[in-house]
């Protein structure tokens, strides 16, 4: 492999400015509205975003989304909705890469089980894309995947008493505890599987603390792999 060097500037500017600049522009397509007309759009393309957001709504708010399709014909509703979703995006993905950085991915003695994968990388997505409560939910799912692998593993349970019997995530936890599947980590697994059974079936934790709690959550998440799959 030749020696790679990169110039000694960086680029000139920040990709989300690059980004920025281009919603900024967006923007200023609307501009060439009156003003009125042009609240009036805004206001318009963003209810209507929200409103199908909500899935079930007031019975009050049942003429918008009976007339949402007529509205979405009129390009300028349809651009407002667009831009204002495309706004949304932006703010989420300007600080994807800091909190992807705070990911701190660990070596294990096996590869993850196959049907763990796709809930470990959607856990990671949501908690870089900002959508904690998600990533908490993703992080209890991802953990009883590998639980379920590692106590089929050990003989504990065959895969058909596993869909026979539905065990909790709760269950999964206490017996991998019983066959010394976790220990070092089991604190770690148990904070996955509380934060994850609140947010299921109590409530959402409040903003303040919500991303703080992805966070742990993923780290948890972590630890109690690696000790799942050495033991394994």
């Amino acid at each position: 492999m030749t020696d790679i060097e990169w110039p000694v500037e960086g680029p000139q500017v920040d990709v989300w400015n690059h980004l920025q600049t281009g919603i900024d522009l967006a923007d200023e397509e609307l501009s060439s509205l009156p003003d009125d007309l042009r609240h009036l759009t805004e206001g318009l393309g963003k209810a209507l975003v929200e409103i199908r957001s909500q899935v079930v709504m007031e019975s009050d708010d049942r003429l918008l989304l009976e007339v949402g399709d007529a509205l979405l014909a009129e390009p300028w509703v349809r651009y407002a909705a667009d831009l204002h979703i495309a706004g949304e995006g932006i703010h989420r993905a300007t600080t994807a890469l800091d909190r992807y950085l705070e990911i701190q991915p660990s070596a294990a003695a096996r590869a993850l089980p196959e049907r763990a994968r796709s809930h470990v990388r959607e856990a990671v997505h949501t908690f870089m894309f900002g959508f904690d409560a998600a990533c908490i939910a993703l992080c209890r799912a991802s953990l009883e995947q590998v639980l379920k692998d590692a106590l089929v593993a050990r003989a504990a349970y065959t895969d058909p008493q596993l869909k026979r019997e539905h065990p909790t995530a709760g269950t999964l936890l206490e017996n991998a505890k019983r066959a010394k599947l976790l220990t070092d980590a089991y604190d770690a697994a148990k904070r996955v599987v509380d934060r994850g059974d609140t947010l299921m079936h109590s409530h959402v934790y409040d903003g303040k603390i919500l991303k703080q709690l992805a966070s742990d959550s993923v780290r948890d998440l972590t630890s109690a792999m690696v000790e799942l799959l050495a033991a394994g």
